[in-house]
């Protein structure tokens, strides 16, 4: 995935479309962040496979409630649940405000 962001910049500077500066770079400490997400993820996933054959489906809202509450915010990223039938939405913010 980050060398696919970095291929479409590269793409986007040689169109013309950005400039250096346009927009964030990637550093160390981004790649750390999408480690620790694909990390908390694959976790999420293994959980709601192992809950899947749960009778109780309250169970497995309970296991998203915290993926969204307990793990995203140590990782600086809230993510809003938008209501029945409309997608939930995601946003990158101060961890410590997150937590707190």
């Amino acid at each position: 995935m980050l060398e696919i962001s970095r291929y479409v910049f590269r793409i986007l500077k040689i169109l013309g479309i950005y400039k250096e500066g346009d927009f964030p770079s990637i550093s160390a400490n981004q790649d750390q962040l999408v480690t620790e997400l694909m990390n908390a993820m694959t976790k999420f996933r293994d959980t709601i496979k192992d809950k899947a054959d749960s009778s109780d489906p309250k169970e497995l809202f309970r296991v998203c409630d915290e993926l969204r509450d307990d793990i995203l915010p140590y990782l600086g990223i809230r993510l809003e649940d938008k209501g029945k039938g409309n997608p939930s939405i995601w946003k990158l913010e101060d961890r410590d405000t997150l937590i707190k």
